[in-house]
């Protein structure tokens, strides 16, 4: 079943001024999200359509639009008419997890549709990578958010909000957004709560301060001694449910 988790390219224009926001779009546009999901994850992830994870409440569908949908010429288009890009583009990933094949292909893809030499980049370890995204040395990189609680807040305000850097390494600062995310807060009831927070979401779509690409799945199997087994919205079965048949 799905779980809130969502895996994203994060970017930090102080490393790469060229990824400006149209460029960002560009190369999302340029992802085989689904392709590369067959490929690599035998179909288990779910393509993203914005930047909260559907299991949560306050989640909406297709907030990323067409910008969160590969096509090549829509791609191509937008890159040139952001101004194009030069040089080589590095998509930096820690060499000591499982993100080699994913981001070369993703690489592959943008390489593919936008004519760009694109480059799946290791670092040594995860403590290597998060110390160069720290020093604002990682231009695009791969990243991911588990949730900690499930609410629309946690996609956005750990991840996004100003001085965020404990999370994310953006950085991303929008006055707009901030506004809305206190509003939020301080929202009497649950759903005016959620209705300020998608509009924070939605604010995402002009800046992309991330490329969405998939939700994650957890993928359990049983014996044929128990019945089938639930699993919740964190990946984790529901032992205390289990039974014997």
């Amino acid at each position: 079943r799905e779980t809130g988790v969502i895996q994203f390219i994060g970017i930090n224009p102080t490393a790469d001024p060229k990824l400006t926001p149209e460029v960002r779009k560009a190369i999302s546009m340029a992802i085989d999200r689904e392709g590369i999901n067959k490929a690599i994850f035998n179909g288990i992830r779910v393509n993203a359509t914005g930047w909260v994870s559907p299991v949560v409440d306050g989640y909406k569908a297709d907030v990323c639009g067409e910008v969160c949908v590969y096509d090549k010429a829509k791609a191509k288009a937008a890159l040139d008419a952001a101004g194009g890009y030069t040089g080589q583009l590095q998509l930096a990933y820690n060499g000591d997890g499982d993100h080699k094949a994913w981001t070369e292909a993703t690489c592959n893809s943008i390489k593919d549709a936008l004519a760009i030499d694109c480059v799946a980049t290791p670092q040594v370890d995860f403590k290597t990578f998060l110390t160069a995204a720290g020093n604002n040395e990682l231009g695009l990189f791969r990243y991911g958010w588990q949730m900690d609680y499930p609410s629309i807040e946690n996609f956005l305000t750990p991840l996004y909000a100003t001085g965020a850097g404990s999370n994310y390494f953006g950085p991303y600062n929008n006055a707009a957004f901030e506004k809305l995310l206190a509003e939020a807060a301080a929202a009497p009831t649950l759903d005016e709560a959620n209705a300020k927070y998608q509009e924070a979401e939605a604010l995402l779509v002009d800046d992309m301060p991330t490329i969405p690409l998939w939700y994650g799945k957890a993928v359990i199997g049983w014996s044929d001694k128990v019945n089938a087994v639930g699993i919740n919205a964190f990946g984790v079965p529901d032992f205390a449910n289990i039974t014997t048949k």
